[in-house]
C-alpha cells in the first residue's frame, strides 16, 4: 500500500432476509473456514513453528539478546537441537554461552516460551472470507459459490457496486441478514480547516470535550452501560447454570446487535465532531491501561469494558481519510493541573477549581485546553531541535 493512501472498509447488505436453508449453507462455510483455522492454529503455534511465524523475541540478557536475535540459533533451542552458526558469529555464541549454564538457561527458554505463548482457537462460525474468484456481481446483486460443485448462491443487495478483491462475508442467521465488508485503498481527502490545532479530552461519560468547550458523545456512557450490563448479567446467568449446558447462540447475537449500535454511535459523532471542527492538527492525550477503579462490580465491569482502544482506532483512521494530523501528548497530572497559571487544582462534581489563580471551569474543558497547551509545546520544540 502506498504511503499516500489508506485502506478503509465499506459495507453491503442484503436486499431481503435469505431463507434459512440459503442460510444454514453459508452457515456451513463459515464453520468449516472456523476448523481450517483450528488446524494452522494447531500446527503452527506450537514451538515447533515459533521460527515460522516470528522473527525473534527481546529480553534484558546478554545470551537471551543474542539468542533471540539469530533465528536458527532461537529456532535449535526450542526444538532442542544443535546450534549451528558460522564465522564469527559462532565465536560471539560461543563466548557469552561460556559465561552462563548454557543447558540451564536454554530450559529457562523454553519453559517461559511454552509458558506466555498463547495457542489460538475458534469457535466462531459467524463469518468467512470470500476471494475475487469465489463470487461475482450481477442482476443487482452477487453470487456466492457453494461447496456443491458448479453451484452458487444468489444474494439481491441494496447497492449496485460492484468489487474485485477479498471480501468478509459476516453472517446473522437469526435475523436472515448478512453484510459483506470489502476493504478499498484510497486516497485520504484534502479539506479546507477552521482551525488550525484543537485540543480534545476523552472519557466515559462523553467521549470528546474540545478546548472551547464543545461536546461530542454525550451518550456514549448509556450505549457502553448497557452492552456491560447485558455482558455482565449474561456471565452471572450462565455460571450459575452452567451445569445444564446453556448455549451461546441467542447470548452472541444479542451481544453483536448492542456491539453494533455502540460502534454506530462512536463513528457517528468522531463524523459530527471531525465535520464541525474542522482542525488541521488535533491533539490528544495518551489514554491510561485498564483500571479496576469502582466502587462496585457493576461499575468495575464497565470500565473494564470501555472501549477506548476501538474509539482511538476509529479516530485514528478518520484523521488519516480527512488528512487531519493526529498527535499524543502526555497525559500525567493533566486533569488537576490549570489550564490558565499551571498550577495545581481539584475536580469536584465535575469542576476544576485552582487553588493558586481561582479559575474554575468544566473538569474536562480544563483538560482539553492542557492537551493543546502541551502538543503546541512539544511541536516548538521538535521544530526548534531540528
Amino acid at each position: 500500500m502506498s504511503q499516500k493512501t489508506i485502506f478503509k472498509t465499506i459495507y453491503q447488505y442484503n436486499k431481503e432476509p435469505l431463507s434459512k436453508a440459503d442460510m444454514d449453507r453459508l452457515v456451513e462455510i463459515a464453520r468449516d473456514c472456523g476448523h481450517v483455522k483450528n488446524y494452522v492454529y494447531a500446527k503452527y503455534s506450537g514451538v515447533n513453528g515459533l521460527s515460522k511465524i516470528y522473527p525473534g523475541y527481546t529480553v534484558q540478557n546478554e545470551i537471551l539478546r543474542f539468542v533471540m536475535k539469530q533465528s536458527q540459533c532461537f529456532e535449535g533451542i526450542l526444538t532442542n537441537r544443535e546450534v549451528i552458526l558460522q564465522g564469527e558469529w559462532k565465536e560471539a555464541y560461543e563466548k557469552v554461552s561460556d559465561k552462563v549454564d548454557a543447558y540451564r538457561l536454554n530450559q529457562y527458554l523454553r519453559r517461559q516460551v511454552r509458558r506466555h505463548q498463547k495457542h489460538p482457537h475458534t469457535e466462531a462460525a459467524d463469518g468467512f472470507s470470500v476471494s475475487p474468484k469465489g463470487y461475482r456481481y450481477d442482476d443487482h446483486g452477487i453470487y456466492i459459490s457453494m461447496k456443491e460443485k458448479r453451484q452458487r448462491l444468489f444474494i439481491p443487495l441494496t447497492d449496485n457496486n460492484h468489487y474485485a478483491r477479498q471480501i468478509y462475508l459476516r453472517l446473522f442467521p437469526e435475523e436472515g441478514n448478512l453484510v459483506i465488508g470489502v476493504p478499498l485503498e484510497v486516497k485520504p481527502k484534502k479539506r479546507k480547516t477552521c482551525r488550525a490545532e484543537i485540543g480534545v479530552a476523552m472519557g466515559m461519560h462523553c467521549m470528546f470535550v474540545t478546548d472551547t468547550g464543545n461536546r461530542y458523545g454525550e451518550e456514549f456512557l448509556e450505549y457502553q452501560s448497557a452492552l456491560a450490563n447485558y455482558i455482565r448479567e449474561k456471565n452471572l446467568r450462565r455460571c450459575k447454570n452452567m451445569q445444564n449446558n446453556p448455549g451461546k447462540k441467542k447470548y452472541t447475537a444479542a451481544k453483536a446487535r448492542l456491539e453494533a449500535s455502540l460502534h454506530a454511535y462512536i463513528n457517528g459523532e468522531i463524523n459530527r465532531m471531525l465535520e464541525t471542527e474542522k482542525p488541521g492538527i488535533l491533539y490528544i492525550p495518551k489514554l491510561p491501561g485498564t483500571s479496576k477503579a469502582g466502587v462496585s462490580r457493576k461499575i468495575n465491569a464497565s470500565v473494564t469494558m470501555w472501549q477506548k482502544g476501538y474509539v482511538k482506532s476509529r479516530l485514528v483512521q478518520k484523521c488519516r481519510e480527512r488528512s487531519i494530523e493526529l498527535v499524543e501528548v502526555f497525559g500525567k497530572g493533566i486533569s488537576t493541573e490549570c489550564s490558565g497559571c499551571m498550577g495545581q487544582g481539584e475536580k469536584e462534581k465535575g469542576i476544576f477549581s485552582c487553588r493558586e489563580c481561582g479559575l474554575s471551569l468544566p473538569e474536562r474543558e480544563n483538560t482539553a485546553k492542557n492537551v493543546l497547551r502541551r502538543g503546541r509545546e512539544n511541536v516548538h520544540k521538535e521544530t526548534n531541535h531540528r
